[in-house]
């Protein structure tokens, strides 16, 4: 008996799932999943399953899940472990980091990630610690060209599969191979073509002599030989209820055995009352036949749900779930002949309608709170820090000293690995005096902050004294940033080339433009890579010609740091990029959470602190402290 774990998503509920599915029950167990949060497009797509833990791919996020041993009645099988965010899967125009396949090397030890929109594949370890990452012009130089600027755009193709032969050899399905029709699969180690004009391929895997892919769009399952004297397969999907209304078949998703390969088998209709119920096709691999077709049944809240990828479960959890499934006859297997590869396809009876007769219970609010990402690298604990005032001249020329301004009151939080932290809140309320605390530039009046590992901070511009040479201050930019003197020394020459400078690094800096400031500037925050990087108000850095140069050092940064820290003023760019916020107010911390519960409440009392304080009370009469 075969046994699957797939993702699937309903546009017409915007939602998403993880299903588990066997060849004999059919579809068994369904965990639909709160992703209100996503970064972007609230999807599942590629997953694949190692020992007891499920790595799923969203579109800009790799979760984590441990697979529970004994789930009780209505208790998810699937508990969120972690979600893993690289900065620089986020930090940029694009709508989302185009993640799909993600496949587990054994001979490696390594997870890996097909990361569209970079043109790659991430590398990390089973704890979500990312290792490393190879572009497709480095896996395949003669296949794709090095682009003059990584500018972070996918223009070489769409990574849709990753799998390995007998022989522990990987190789990547590509569409669109450098924008063209051509799909192929290249050798992940080679950089060799081993398969070529494939047309609009999906998934992968090797089985007997064979290369199986799906062709999405005509709907057809491919067995290509590795032998020159091998046989070719092509076995086409077919289903009857989809020929009624004139639907177009498309597979995705591919995942099997000697025994049956399946794939899950769906149409884009948009049209509500044109849509057919998605299912699950069984291939026989050895004849190129279609023998059985499996119901996806529909649930309330989530219609029409279609495969996006298909995986290996190899567990006994859930066989038994006791009295009360979270499925109770929702779908069986629905035969159909076996039909042979042929062009005109035979009919088989339509299947009928099957709902589910129990709804596919949601995870409960505890199971549902987030889980703590990776170790603390950063932790604050009840910190308060003042400036003292200078002296003021009043009336009658008489002299008082004001009181100290307090910059922080009592904070506490926690930075953990993996995490992307926003800093909000308005002029003046500590978001930048916390940056330069997280960064040990300065020290506070009273609690702790303990730190775990290299912090740095890239604020552009501070500790420039204009009368000084470019050169002397690289020095005390560096110092203020935490960078020794052999440091500094080591990485002189790369400073000043990077900067484009070139002659003027000799020169005072108040001959220096705005532009050429921020690129000196840029160049010392950067030369250094932390383990947390903290950005304040970051955003551009000079003119257009150095920006891409600047982002492309950016990437490179934050896909190393463990942790990393926005100070914005920003609220879009905030809920885009961030997995956390922490809103300061007149140096207090008002609230800590997702950007979901926080900017809402952020943006309101912008617009109307005193309207905001009336309903909260008990902000204001801290705030009077």
């Amino acid at each position: 008996m075969a046994r699957l774990v797939l993702s699937l998503h309903s546009e017409f509920d915007n939602k998403s799932a993880i299903g588990v599915f066997d060849s004999e029950q059919g579809l068994q167990y369904l965990q639909i999943e709160d992703l209100s949060n996503s970064l972007s497009q609230p999807q599942l797509r590629g997953l694949c399953c190692v020992g007891n833990r499920l790595y799923v791919t969203t579109p800009s996020s790799l979760r984590i899940y441990a697979i529970e041993p004994s789930p009780g009645p209505g208790q998810a099988w699937f508990r969120l472990q972690r979600e893993v965010v690289l900065p620089e899967w986020v930090l940029d125009k694009r709508p989302d980091a185009g993640l799909l396949a993600v496949h587990y090397a054994a001979g490696k030890g390594r997870l890996l990630v097909a990361c569209n929109a970079l043109a790659s594949i991430e590398e990390f370890d089973l704890e979500g610690e990312f290792l490393g990452r190879r572009h497709l012009w480095q896996i395949a130089p003669k296949h794709f060209q090095v682009p003059a600027q990584a500018s972070g755009k996918s223009g070489f193709g769409h990574i849709r599969g990753i799998c390995e032969n007998p022989s522990g050899e990987l190789f990547l399905t590509v569409a669109f191979r450098n924008w063209s029709d051509a799909g192929s699969v290249i050798g992940y180690d080679s950089g060799e073509l081993l398969l070529d004009q494939l047309e609009t391929p999906h998934s992968g895997l090797f089985l007997d002599g064979r290369y199986f892919v799906l062709d999405v769009q005509r709907g057809s399952l491919l067995g290509l030989p590795l032998a020159a004297d091998g046989e070719a397969l092509q076995a086409k999907a077919t289903s009857q209820s989809f020929a009624a209304r004139g639907l177009k078949i498309n597979l995705r998703g591919l995942a099997g055995d000697s025994e049956g390969l399946y794939a899950g088998f769906f149409n884009f209709e948009k049209d509500e009352k044109k849509k057919v119920a998605s299912q699950i096709v069984r291939f026989d691999p050895r004849s190129g036949t279609q023998d059985k077709l499996y119901l996806l049944p529909e649930v309330a809240g989530f219609r029409f749900p279609a495969p996006f990828y298909l995986s290996p479960f190899a567990t006994d959890i859930g066989r038994v779930v006791g009295d009360s499934p979270l499925l109770v006859d929702a779908t069986r297997p629905q035969p159909c002949p076996a039909s042979p590869v042929a062009e005109a396809p035979r009919a088989e009876p339509a299947p009928p309608v099957v709902k589910a007769a129990v709804v596919a219970v949601q995870k409960p609010a505890a199971v549902r709170k987030e889980q703590p990402l990776g170790k603390p690298v950063i932790e604050v604990a009840d910190v308060s820090l003042s400036y003292r005032r200078g002296v003021r001249l009043h009336t009658w020329l008489r002299q008082r000293q004001d009181r100290d301004f307090r910059a922080l009151k009592g904070v506490s939080l926690t930075l953990r690995e993996g995490e992307v932290l926003g800093l909000v809140g308005r002029n003046g309320s500590g978001k930048s005096t916390m940056g330069m605390l997280l960064a040990g530039i300065l020290q506070p009046d009273l609690g702790t902050i303990e730190r775990h590992g290299r912090i740095q901070l890239l604020s552009l511009g501070i500790g420039f004294n204009n009368e000084l040479s470019g050169r002397d201050n690289v020095f005390v930019n560096a110092a203020l940033l935490g960078l020794s003197r052999r440091e500094v020394l080591q990485h002189l020459d790369e400073i000043i080339e990077f900067s484009e400078i070139g002659e003027f690094i000799d020169e005072p800096i108040r001959t220096y433009s705005a532009g050429m400031r921020s690129r000196l500037a840029f160049a010392i925050a950067t030369v250094i890579q932390p383990d947390v990087l903290i950005l304040d108000e970051v955003l551009s850095t000079g003119d257009d010609s150095f920006r891409h140069k600047a982002e492309a050092r950016m990437r490179e940064m934050k896909g190393k740091a463990k942790c990393v820290v926005m100070v914005s003023h920003s609220a879009n760019q905030i809920k885009k990029l961030c997995s956390r916020v922490v809103w300061l107010e007149r140096g207090h911390l008002i609230l800590d959470g997702r950007p979901k519960q926080v900017m809402p409440e952020y943006e309101a009392f912008c617009q109307s602190p005193e309207k905001w304080l009336r309903r909260h009370p008990n902000v204001a009469a801290r705030l009077q402290e």
